[in-house]
């Protein structure tokens, strides 16, 4: 029962990272280091940084999810 529990809330932290994912700003992540638009580098301010603090706080939980799967009998 546990399981299950804890697997429906993985696949639902996995939708809102994806989600959180499209809504952050292109050309924002590590790609730019590795040949992205030459732009400024900027701080994330406003509803971005939310987002961004959010995608972050998700990650974590569905990490620790996904460990919690596998230690649940």
């Amino acid at each position: 029962m546990l399981k299950t529990i804890i697997a429906i809330a993985q696949v639902v932290f996995a939708v809102a990272l994806i989600a959180l994912t499209l809504l952050q700003e292109r050309g924002s992540g590590i790609g730019e280091t590795f040949g992205g638009q030459g732009g400024f580098h900027s701080q994330r301010r406003g509803f971005e940084k939310i987002v961004f603090v959010v995608t972050l706080a998700c990650l974590a939980i569905f990490a620790v999810l996904s460990l919690a799967i596998v230690l649940v009998k």
